[in-house]
């Protein structure tokens, strides 16, 4: 059999949805190695609405890198699906977070709103960082409490403790340019201002405020200029 032959005859068998003897993925997989065409596989995505089916969340994990304007709608679909499993939700609205998209990061922060926990453990495979920080500021500012509050931190371990992803998130933003971590330098000295007077251990994001200059004037992804390092150092001070 030819390869242009093959290439055909895995297309045709997935898209056969009453095969039962074909392993999706690796059929997927296969096509796609034998130099079959990724936009007949996201014309399957696109007719797939079983959102917490293993293959259509497969099939989000091959195409969202490479089609993140047409995986987004899906995500979307899928985020706001009632049939649609918790844990599957969670996923694709960090998929939406490292793609940009500021609606899979408010579900994530109303998931930490709501039960006062991460909704996944942190230091996870994906990024917040392409998320706005202006508007990623705006939306925990009302939850930034979970820092300091010690009785709203009761969870035992720092993998899924609401504390830990709002750091974690805080952290992202501030290495992203200088701009950025001016904004969540002014925004966490805002915070202190705020929470002051309810929790005695505000001042300890003064802490984190250091730490994430350190961390951004350390950095090794950025060169910074001499105007730059200055005004890092002003922020130390």
């Amino acid at each position: 059999m030819k390869i242009v032959d093959a290439k055909d005859c895995i297309l045709e068998c997935l898209h056969d949805l009453n095969n039962e003897y074909i392993n999706k993925p690796d059929a997927v997989d296969a096509y796609l190695e034998l130099g079959g065409s990724p936009v007949e596989i996201l014309s399957m995505l696109q007719l797939d609405n079983k959102y917490s089916d293993y293959f259509f969340d497969f099939l989000v994990a091959k195409l969202y890198t490479h089609y993140p304007d047409e995986v987004s709608i899906k995500l979307k679909e899928a985020l706001y699906g009632i049939e649609t499993k918790t844990e599957y939700k969670t996923k694709y609205a960090q998929l939406l977070s490292e793609l940009g998209d500021m609606e899979g990061f408010c579900f994530l922060v109303n998931q930490v709103r709501s039960n006062k926990k991460s909704p996944y453990n942190i230091q996870g495979r994906y990024a917040v960082r392409k998320v706005d920080t202006a508007k990623a500021l705006e939306q925990i500012s009302d939850i930034m409490y979970l820092v300091i509050d010690k009785a709203s931190n009761t969870s035992k371990s720092f993998h899924d403790s609401a504390k830990d992803i709002i750091l974690e998130w805080l952290n992202s933003f501030s290495a992203k340019t200088e701009d950025d971590l001016l904004l969540v330098v002014t925004f966490l000295e805002d915070q202190i201002e705020k929470l002051t007077l309810k929790y005695e251990n505000t001042m300890d994001l003064n802490w984190y405020i250091n730490r994430m200059v350190e961390n951004f004037r350390n950095s090794d992804s950025a060169v910074k200029t001499i105007p730059e390092i200055g005004t890092i150092i002003k922020l130390v001070d």
